[in-house]
């Protein structure tokens, strides 16, 4: 059986607008596009959008299961489970990225399918304001990262975003996607 890449894109992008979802929007409305198939038979759609230039602020991202992305798409805030890590690069958050329904293993089931960029508006220096608050920065693979979930300092670092995110000095769009065809 030979992979119709059209055929299948069509197939998940209809999915996912037909379920209204952000991502279907986001794909349909060219923010999302298709960097490549994976899986076996292609059957998994790896979607990005190139990153902003973070002129006038900071960029920090985040890779998350759908039911954390989901409650920042209804809520418009953060609800990181654990250590809940945000970093300043995009490369080593969407190191976090899998398909859930293939996971091998139980850490390989905690990594998300959403890549989340922030951009904090200036004169916010997020790192600065973190330690304020009583969070350490944790050294992980060449990337520096910040704890924001309950494992934390009970979680003091969400709210301190979340302040961020309610008071619109921080805002967020999908920049990362794996998606099941």
């Amino acid at each position: 059986m030979s992979f119709d890449n059209d055929a299948a894109l069509r197939r998940l992008a209809n999915r996912l607008v037909r379920d209204k979802t952000h991502e279907g929007w986001a794909i349909s409305n060219e923010k999302l596009l298709l960097q490549r198939w994976g899986g076996r038979g292609g059957d998994v759609g790896v979607f990005s959008a190139p990153s902003l230039h973070a002129a006038g602020g900071e960029l920090w991202y985040r890779t998350m299961l759908k039911a954390e992305f989901d409650i920042l798409f209804k809520e418009g805030r953060l609800a990181p489970p654990g250590y809940g890590g945000i970093t300043n690069s995009r490369e080593y958050a969407e190191g976090y990225l899998t398909v859930s329904r293939k996971a091998t293993t139980e850490e390989d089931a905690k990594r998300g399918t959403h890549t989340v960029e922030f951009f904090v508006v200036s004169p916010i220096d997020l790192r600065t304001e973190l330690k304020y608050v009583g969070l350490e920065e944790k050294a992980e693979a060449g990337a520096m990262s910040f704890g924001l979930g309950p494992a934390q300092k009970n979680g003091v670092g969400a709210e301190y975003f979340n302040t961020l995110l309610s008071s619109k000095m921080a805002k967020w769009r999908l920049v990362g996607l794996l998606a099941d065809v």
